[in-house]
C-alpha cells in the first residue's frame, strides 16, 4: 500500500463519527473493502447487465421526462464545473436504468458501457456510485484505486438520491472523477456537489412538475433523513466556503469561521471586498478572478493579516460559483523566510464587475437563443435579454468583426472550444472590446451541438491602452525618422566642407582644427546612428543581412577607421589578431559596429598614455572579440546593468566623457542577434575593464568569406558628369565643391525637381546625386521622370537623403534609384560608389 493509499485510510478514520457524512463515508469505504475481499476470495459473479432496447428506452424516458428535464441543466453544469478532470455525469431512474450520462472521456464511458438504457443498479454496475445511492436512499462515496468494484485504477465514485418536493424516490444522480492527485478534499469535494445538485433540482422538478406527472416511487417505505450540507463541509479540518457568481459567501464551515473571526450568521451575504479589506492589494482578487474566468483551478498563497496567517488556497469553479479551499503554511513561509527575503507578488485588480457568464441554446436548424446571461453583459451593451434574443446576438457585433465572429460560431457548432477578443457596438452606439471564452455541449449521442456555455469580459480599456501604445511607438518612430532627418541635413555640408577643404590646409596651422571638426562631425554622426539603432532593434524593426565574412578583416577596418580618434586620445592602442580567416555567419556592418563602440568605449574612459588592446581570436566553435582598457573601470554595483539603456548617466559622475549611454546597450543587442552573448567584467574603479564576444564561429574550410567591397585601385577616380540636386543650399554647394575640388568631376547643381529636369536634358549627366525632400515633387517623383526620358535609363541615380529607413530605401527602389545613402555621407563611401565601373548598377541599398 503506498503513501497515498495510507493517507486516505487516515482521513476516513479522522472523520468525526457524529458527522451523518462522515458515517456515510466510512460505511461505503469499508464495504466497498469488505466486498472486493469477498470477491477475490469467492469469487462472487455479478447477475449479467441487461440495456433495454430503443423502444423501451424510449418509452422510460418518456414516463421520466419530469425528470430529465429538471436535471439535464445540473447534470451539464457538473460536466462544465469538472471540465479540469476526467469525468462522468450521470442520472438514472428509480429502477437504476440510465437515463441521461455525460463526460469528456468517451473512450471510458464506452469501457464502462455507461450509456441511456444500461442498468446501472446496485446489483449491476450501480454499486457504490448512483446505483448504492438508490438502493439505500442515502449518498455515498467512495475512492480508489482500493474500490474493485469498477475497471477504473484512481476514481472517486460518488452518488446522491434525489427526491421529488414530496420526499418521493425519484432517481439518483452519480459523479465519477479520476485525476491523478490523490488528496482527501476530492472526495469530499465532490460529494458536496452531488448534495447541491440534489437541492437545486427540487427548485426545478417543482417547476417542470406543474406540467409533467411524478412517476410512482420505487420504494414503498419512507425515506431515510438525508445528511445537511453543513455537516460535508464539518468533514473538512481546514477552512472552506462558497461564492455565488457575484461573489456573495453562501456556505462555510467552522474553520472558515475561526479563520476571518467572524460567525457564519455575519458571512453569509457577504461580498468578498467586504469580508477581505485588507488583502484587496493582493493577489487575491486576481488570482480568484483568473480562477472564474478560464474555468481552471487554481493554487496560490493568501495572507490573513488578521490572522497574520499564510495559507495556500485552491480556488475550483463551478455552476455554483467559486469553491474555495486553503491550508495554513504559515510554519513553511517563516522558515522561507529565513532562507530569503519574500518579494510583493500580488497586484490589485480592482473591477470585477466588467465579468459574465453566459448560456446559448442551439436549436435544431442552428439557430442561437441566450437563454441565460449575468446582468453585466447586458449592462455593458444597454439591452435586455428578451430584446437581444428578438434582434439577434449578431446585430450587436462590430461590422467589421462579424465574419470572424462567424468563423468562431462555426467552429464551436464543430465542437472546438474558442477564445476570442470582439467589438461589440452597445445600444448608445459605444464599442466595447468583450473578450468571449466559450464551450459547446453536445447531446446525448454527440451527433450535435445544443447549447455554448462560457464567460466573457469587457476588455476595452486594455484594447484602448495597446492601441494607445501601438500608436506612441509609431508616433516616437516617426519622430526619431524626423530627428535624425533634421540633424543629418545640417551635418551633411559640414562633412562635405571639412573634406573638401582637407588637402588646402594639409602642412598649415589650419590642418588639426579641420581634423578636430571632422572628428567631431563623425562623433555627433554616430550619436545619430545610435540612437536610431537602438530604437529600431528594440522594436525589432532591424534584420541582419548575414553573410560568410571574415571577422579578423573586419576588425582591421574597424582599426582603420578609429585611427584618428586613436591619436587625438593619445592611448597606448595594441591589436592581436588570429593568424589565418576567422569566419562567421553574420552582417558585416553590424558586427563592426559591435567592435568601434567597444573600442570608442574604451576611449571614452581610458585616459591618454593609458593602454587599450583589441583581440580577435578562436575558442572551441566560437570567435571572440576582446577588448582591454587600463582606464576608470566599473563599479561592482554597475557590471549587472553596463549593458542597460543610458547607464552612461551613472558613469559621467566618475569621468565626463559625452555620449548618450547606448553604445554598449546596442552591443548586446547586436551580439544577442548573431547568436552570441557579451560579458563586462573589471576589477573595480580605477583598475580598467575588459569586454569578451564569443559569437558562432564556422569551419575554415566550409565556407569562403565574402569579398568587402572596397576601392578597385588608387588610380583617380573617372571623370563624370554629375548633377547634383538639393534643395539646401549649402549641402548641395559644399557637395559640389567636393566633388569638383577633390575628384576633380564636373558638377552641376539645381535645387527643386523642376530646374533639375531642365538641367538634365542640357548637362546629359552620367550620375545623379538627388536629394529625397525636395519641394514640390520629391526625390522619388524625380528619378521616375528621369527614368522616363529617353537616355536616362542607364544613368546612375544616388539618394542622398536623412531618412534612412527601410521603408525609405524600398521607395528608392521602387522609383528606380540605383544607390540610397544616408546623409552626412561618407566620403569614403561616394568615392567607392563613383570608383566602380560605370556599368555597375546596384538595387538601392
Amino acid at each position: 500500500m503506498d503513501q497515498r493509499h495510507a493517507g486516505w485510510r487516515r482521513f476516513l478514520d479522522g472523520l468525526p463519527v457524529e458527522s451523518r457524512i462522515g458515517r456515510v463515508v466510512l460505511e461505503s469505504w469499508r464495504g466497498a473493502q469488505l466486498e472486493a475481499a469477498e470477491e477475490d476470495v469467492g469469487g462472487t459473479v455479478k447477475p449479467p447487465r441487461t440495456s433495454l432496447d430503443p423502444t423501451a428506452l424510449f418509452e422510460r424516458l418518456d414516463n421520466h421526462r419530469g425528470l430529465l428535464e429538471a436535471a439535464r441543466p445540473n447534470i451539464e453544469w457538473a460536466d462544465l464545473a469538472l471540465s479540469h478532470i476526467t469525468h462522468l455525469v450521470y442520472l438514472v431512474d428509480p429502477e437504476g436504468i440510465v437515463l441521461h450520462a455525460v463526460g469528456n472521456d468517451p473512450a471510458k464511458m464506452a469501457e464502462l458501457s455507461l450509456r441511456p438504457g444500461e442498468d446501472w443498479s446496485e446489483a449491476s454496475r450501480g454499486r457504490n456510485g448512483a446505483g448504492t445511492a438508490l438502493a439505500e436512499n442515502r449518498p455515498v462515496a467512495v475512492v480508489g484505486p482500493d474500490n474493485l468494484t469498477h475497471p477504473l485504477d484512481d476514481c472517486t465514485w460518488t452518488g446522491a438520491p434525489i427526491h421529488a418536493p414530496d420526499g418521493t424516490l425519484l432517481g439518483a444522480i452519480g459523479i465519477t472523477t479520476c485525476a491523478d492527485d490523490g488528496t482527501p478534499d476530492r472526495l469530499i469535494l465532490i460529494a458536496h456537489l452531488a448534495q447541491l445538485i440534489e437541492q437545486d433540482f427540487v427548485q426545478r422538478y417543482q417547476q417542470s412538475s406543474d406540467r409533467l406527472p411524478l412517476p410512482p416511487s420505487s420504494l414503498g417505505e419512507e425515506e431515510e433523513e438525508r445528511p445537511d450540507k453543513s455537516e460535508i463541509l464539518e468533514a473538512i479540518a481546514d477552512p472552506f466556503w462558497i461564492w455565488d457568481p457575484q461573489w456573495r459567501f453562501v456556505s462555510l464551515n467552522r474553520a472558515t469561521e475561526r479563520l476571518l473571526e467572524r460567525s457564519r450568521e455575519d458571512l453569509i451575504g457577504q461580498l468578498a471586498w467586504e469580508v477581505f479589506p485588507d488583502v484587496l492589494a493582493s493577489t487575491f482578487p486576481r488570482q480568484f478572478q483568473e480562477a472564474k474566468e478560464t474555468g481552471r483551478a487554481l493554487n496560490f498563497e493568501l495572507f490573513f493579516p488578521q490572522r497574520d496567517a499564510w495559507h495556500n488556497v485552491r480556488a475550483q469553479p463551478s455552476p455554483l460559483g467559486l469553491i474555495v479551499h486553503s491550508h495554513d503554511i504559515t510554519a513553511h513561509k517563516r522558515v522561507e523566510a529565513e532562507l530569503r527575503a519574500s518579494e510583493d507578488r500580488h497586484r490589485l485588480i480592482s473591477d470585477l464587475t466588467t465579468d459574465f457568464t453566459y448560456t446559448v441554446a442551439i436549436g435544431p436548424d442552428g439557430s442561437s437563443t441566450v437563454e441565460v446571461a449575468s446582468p453585466g453583459y447586458f449592462r455593458i451593451l444597454g439591452t435586455t435579454l428578451e430584446e437581444m434574443n428578438a434582434r439577434g446576438w449578431d446585430t450587436f457585433v462590430h461590422a467589421d468583426d462579424l465574419a470572424l465572429a462567424r468563423e468562431s460560431h462555426g467552429r464551436l457548432m464543430a465542437g472546438q472550444a474558442e477564445t476570442q477578443e470582439l467589438r461589440n457596438v452597445a445600444q448608445d452606439g459605444t464599442v466595447h472590446w468583450i473578450r468571449y471564452q466559450s464551450r459547446p455541449i453536445w447531446d446525448e449521442s454527440r451527433e450535435r451541438v445544443v447549447r455554448l456555455v462560457g464567460a466573457g469580459q469587457d476588455v476595452t480599456e486594455r484594447r484602448l491602452a495597446v492601441d494607445a501604445l501601438k500608436e506612441a511607438d509609431r508616433r516616437k518612430e516617426e519622430f526619431l525618422a524626423v530627428l535624425a532627418h533634421e540633424l543629418r541635413n545640417p551635418l551633411a555640408p559640414l562633412r562635405n566642407a571639412l573634406h573638401a577643404i582637407k588637402a588646402d590646409v594639409a602642412g598649415t596651422v589650419i590642418e588639426p582644427v579641420q581634423a578636430m571638426m571632422e572628428r567631431q562631425v563623425d562623433r555627433l554622426t554616430r550619436l545619430v546612428d545610435d540612437l536610431l539603432n537602438v530604437s529600431r532593434i528594440t522594436r525589432g524593426k532591424i534584420e541582419l543581412r548575414k553573410e560568410v565574412i571574415d571577422l579578423t578583416e573586419s576588425a582591421r577596418r574597424v582599426v582603420e577607421s578609429v585611427g584618428s580618434r586613436l591619436e587625438a586620445g593619445r592611448q597606448q592602442f595594441t591589436v592581436t589578431m588570429l593568424e589565418g580567416p576567422l569566419l562567421v555567419e553574420g552582417d558585416a556592418v553590424r558586427l563592426e559596429q559591435v567592435i568601434d563602440n567597444l573600442l570608442d568605449n574604451a576611449l571614452k574612459y581610458t585616459k591618454p598614455g593609458d593602454a587599450i588592446h583589441l583581440e580577435v581570436d578562436r575558442e572551441p566553435g566560437l570567435a571572440t572579440i576582446r577588448v582591454r582598457d587600463t582606464g576608470i573601470g566599473i563599479a561592482a554595483g554597475m557590471l549587472p546593468y553596463i549593458f542597460d539603456l543610458f547607464i552612461q548617466a551613472e558613469r559621467l559622475l566618475v569621468q565626463s566623457q559625452g555620449g548618450l549611454g547606448i553604445g554598449l546597450s546596442l552591443v548586446r543587442r547586436l551580439v544577442e542577434m548573431h547568436g552570441g552573448h557579451v560579458v563586462a567584467s573589471s576589477a573595480g574603479l580605477g583598475l580598467g575593464s575588459e569586454f569578451l564576444v564569443r559569437i558562432p564561429a564556422l569551419a575554415e574550410s566550409s565556407h569562403a568569406p565574402s569579398i568587402a567591397k572596397t576601392r578597385p585601385s588608387a588610380a583617380p577616380l573617372p571623370r563624370r558628369r554629375i548633377l547634383v540636386v538639393d534643395d539646401n543650399v549649402d549641402s548641395a554647394r559644399s557637395m559640389a565643391s567636393l566633388l569638383s575640388r577633390l575628384w576633380d568631376q564636373v558638377v552641376a547643381v539645381a535645387y527643386d525637381t523642376a530646374s533639375a529636369l531642365a538641367l538634365a536634358d542640357s548637362f546629359h549627366p552620367d550620375v545623379v546625386l538627388l536629394d529625397i525632400g525636395l519641394p514640390g515633387p520629391s526625390g522619388y517623383e524625380l528619378a521616375q521622370r528621369l527614368r522616363e526620358r529617353p537616355g536616362f535609363q542607364t544613368t546612375l541615380l544616388v539618394a542622398m537623403s536623412g531618412w534612412g529607413r527601410e521603408e525609405d530605401r524600398r521607395k528608392s527602389r521602387e522609383a528606380g534609384i540605383n544607390h540610397h545613402l544616408v546623409k552626412p555621407i561618407a566620403p569614403e563611401d561616394l568615392e567607392i560608389l563613383l570608383a566602380g565601373p560605370e556599368t555597375e548598377r546596384s538595387v538601392a541599398s
